[in-house]
């Protein structure tokens, strides 16, 4: 009976272990595709950013307002 149990018992060990690997393989993908997610959320921004500051300078000079040298900010 012992023997019996004791087999069960590495079964169970090793099938919980393939199911462990499994769960971290499933989070390392998460992971990665969150990574990816955050550097095109960062892209997207910086580009709305961008476009946000052009038109600062596009509505600014178009009333006739002053700029520093170097500067998109109206004076």
């Amino acid at each position: 009976m012992e023997m019996t149990q004791k087999l069960e018992a590495e079964s169970v060990s090793a099938g919980q272990a393939v199911d462990l690997a499994e769960v971290r393989r499933n989070l390392q993908a998460e992971s990665d595709e969150l990574g990816i997610l955050s550097t095109a959320l960062g892209v997207v921004c910086d580009d709305l950013e961008v476009a946000r500051s052009r038109s600062r300078l596009g509505c600014a000079s178009s009333r006739g307002m002053p700029f520093t040298s170097g500067s998109i900010y109206p004076l």
